[in-house]
Protein backbone atom coordinates (compact mmCIF):
# COMPACT_ATOMS: atom_id res chain seq x y z
CA UNK A 1 0.00 0.00 0.00
CA UNK A 2 0.94 3.77 -0.56
CA UNK A 3 2.25 5.93 2.25
CA UNK A 4 -0.19 8.51 0.52
CA UNK A 5 -3.41 6.62 1.07
CA UNK A 6 -7.11 6.94 -1.32
CA UNK A 7 -9.01 9.31 0.42
CA UNK A 8 -12.79 8.96 1.49
CA UNK A 9 -14.84 8.45 -1.80
CA UNK A 10 -18.19 11.00 -1.88
CA UNK A 11 -21.50 9.02 -0.48
CA UNK A 12 -23.35 7.13 -2.94
CA UNK A 13 -27.24 7.88 -2.53
CA UNK A 14 -29.03 6.27 0.36
CA UNK A 15 -29.41 3.82 0.87
CA UNK A 16 -26.10 2.34 -0.92
CA UNK A 17 -23.30 2.34 1.23
CA UNK A 18 -19.65 1.29 0.59
CA UNK A 19 -18.77 -1.52 3.13
CA UNK A 20 -15.76 -1.62 5.02
CA UNK A 21 -12.74 -3.84 4.94
CA UNK A 22 -14.06 -6.34 7.17
CA UNK A 23 -17.64 -6.61 6.11
CA UNK A 24 -16.10 -7.12 2.42
CA UNK A 25 -13.83 -9.53 3.45
CA UNK A 26 -16.16 -11.59 5.55
CA UNK A 27 -18.66 -11.04 2.39
CA UNK A 28 -15.94 -12.79 0.06
CA UNK A 29 -15.18 -15.40 2.71
CA UNK A 30 -18.55 -16.55 3.01
CA UNK A 31 -19.19 -16.77 -1.27
CA UNK A 32 -15.64 -18.65 -1.04
CA UNK A 33 -17.28 -21.38 0.91
CA UNK A 34 -20.66 -21.14 -1.14
CA UNK A 35 -18.36 -21.75 -3.85
CA UNK A 36 -16.83 -24.77 -2.28
CA UNK A 37 -19.89 -26.07 -1.47
CA UNK A 38 -21.59 -26.15 -4.89
CA UNK A 39 -17.23 -27.15 -6.49
CA UNK A 40 -17.03 -23.85 -7.90
CA UNK A 41 -13.43 -22.31 -7.48
CA UNK A 42 -12.51 -19.01 -5.86
CA UNK A 43 -11.99 -17.16 -8.39
CA UNK A 44 -15.76 -17.72 -9.67
CA UNK A 45 -16.87 -16.81 -6.17
CA UNK A 46 -14.48 -13.48 -6.18
CA UNK A 47 -16.48 -12.29 -9.25
CA UNK A 48 -19.69 -13.51 -8.49
CA UNK A 49 -19.92 -12.47 -4.66
CA UNK A 50 -19.33 -8.26 -5.64
CA UNK A 51 -22.42 -8.70 -8.31
CA UNK A 52 -24.21 -9.73 -5.19
CA UNK A 53 -23.40 -7.36 -3.19
CA UNK A 54 -23.55 -4.40 -5.50
CA UNK A 55 -27.27 -5.55 -6.36
CA UNK A 56 -27.69 -4.78 -2.73
CA UNK A 57 -26.08 -1.36 -3.27
CA UNK A 58 -23.23 -2.64 -1.44
CA UNK A 59 -20.04 -1.88 -2.61
CA UNK A 60 -16.63 -2.66 -2.05
CA UNK A 61 -13.87 -0.18 -0.72
CA UNK A 62 -11.87 1.64 -3.45
CA UNK A 63 -8.98 0.41 -2.09
CA UNK A 64 -10.05 -3.20 -2.03
CA UNK A 65 -8.86 -5.89 -4.37
CA UNK A 66 -12.03 -5.04 -6.30
CA UNK A 67 -11.30 -1.63 -6.24
CA UNK A 68 -7.89 -0.89 -8.03
CA UNK A 69 -6.07 -1.49 -4.80
CA UNK A 70 -2.89 1.20 -4.77
CA UNK A 71 -3.94 3.30 -7.54
CA UNK A 72 -0.77 3.42 -10.34
CA UNK A 73 0.94 6.28 -9.27
CA UNK A 74 1.90 7.28 -13.01
CA UNK A 75 -2.01 8.39 -13.35
CA UNK A 76 -4.15 10.54 -12.07
CA UNK A 77 -5.43 8.55 -8.79
CA UNK A 78 -8.60 10.12 -9.17
CA UNK A 79 -11.20 6.67 -8.79
CA UNK A 80 -15.09 6.21 -9.64
CA UNK A 81 -17.23 3.68 -8.66
CA UNK A 82 -19.55 2.09 -11.51
CA UNK A 83 -22.59 1.97 -9.02
CA UNK A 84 -25.46 3.37 -11.17
CA UNK A 85 -27.63 0.52 -12.45
CA UNK A 86 -29.47 2.23 -14.60
CA UNK A 87 -27.10 3.84 -16.99
CA UNK A 88 -23.68 1.18 -16.34
CA UNK A 89 -23.47 -2.59 -18.46
CA UNK A 90 -24.72 -5.02 -15.14
CA UNK A 91 -21.04 -7.11 -15.65
CA UNK A 92 -18.73 -3.80 -14.72
CA UNK A 93 -21.01 -2.49 -12.11
CA UNK A 94 -19.58 -2.38 -8.86
CA UNK A 95 -15.70 -1.81 -10.54
CA UNK A 96 -13.61 1.09 -9.81
CA UNK A 97 -11.74 3.10 -12.51
CA UNK A 98 -8.86 5.10 -12.35
CA UNK A 99 -8.10 8.36 -14.42
CA UNK A 100 -5.79 7.76 -16.95
CA UNK A 101 -5.01 11.48 -17.63
CA UNK A 102 -1.41 12.21 -16.54
CA UNK A 103 -0.67 12.52 -12.75
CA UNK A 104 -1.81 16.88 -11.54
CA UNK A 105 -3.74 17.32 -14.71
CA UNK A 106 -5.41 20.49 -13.82
CA UNK A 107 -8.66 19.60 -13.60
CA UNK A 108 -11.45 18.12 -11.70
CA UNK A 109 -12.66 16.32 -14.87
CA UNK A 110 -11.57 12.73 -15.12
CA UNK A 111 -11.55 9.65 -17.39
CA UNK A 112 -10.50 6.61 -17.97
CA UNK A 113 -9.36 6.32 -21.66
CA UNK A 114 -9.78 2.02 -22.35
CA UNK A 115 -14.05 2.53 -22.25
CA UNK A 116 -14.02 5.96 -21.99
CA UNK A 117 -16.12 6.64 -18.36
CA UNK A 118 -15.88 9.53 -17.79
CA UNK A 119 -16.76 11.72 -14.03
CA UNK A 120 -15.88 14.64 -12.22
CA UNK A 121 -14.85 15.18 -8.79
CA UNK A 122 -17.72 15.82 -5.94
CA UNK A 123 -20.24 13.03 -7.65
CA UNK A 124 -21.42 10.08 -5.86
CA UNK A 125 -18.72 7.40 -6.35
CA UNK A 126 -16.02 9.33 -6.80
CA UNK A 127 -12.76 9.49 -4.74
CA UNK A 128 -10.53 12.76 -5.77
CA UNK A 129 -6.89 12.08 -6.82
CA UNK A 130 -4.47 11.99 -3.45
CA UNK A 131 -3.28 15.69 -2.57
CA UNK A 132 0.63 14.30 -3.97
CA UNK A 133 -1.18 13.72 -7.15
CA UNK A 134 -2.31 17.18 -7.68
CA UNK A 135 0.51 19.06 -6.03
CA UNK A 136 2.26 18.48 -9.28
CA UNK A 137 -0.12 20.70 -11.82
Amino acid sequence: MSENPTGAPVPLPSPMRYLTHDEYSTAIWYAIKAGAALEDNDVESRVIAPAALASLGLFAPPDSEVGVGDPDPSQCTALSLRWDIGSVDPAYIGKWDQCSRDPGHGTTDHVRDIDYVRWSDGEPGSVPARPADTETA
